[in-house]
């Protein structure tokens, strides 16, 4: 699930100073966002409204089958 508040980016500027850590540096080229309003305005629905609320019933699930 994806929130509608965006989440914190780095600009251009902080990726480039150099003082970003390796691990920092990998997870930026990492980076997979996505423009969630973009997918809404291609009919896409989320089932849920934020990334909290799917990640709370995912850990809900796992533990419930692991248990």
């Amino acid at each position: 699930a994806v929130g509608t508040e965006p989440s914190p980016t780095v600009t251009v500027e902080d990726r480039l100073d150099g003082t970003e850590s390796d691990s920092r540096q990998a997870r930026i080229r990492a980076d997979k966002r996505v423009a969630s309003r973009r997918l809404r305005g291609w009919g896409y629905e989320f089932r849920y409204p934020t990334f909290r609320e799917g990640y709370a019933d995912g850990v809900a699930e796992y533990r419930r089958t692991k248990g």
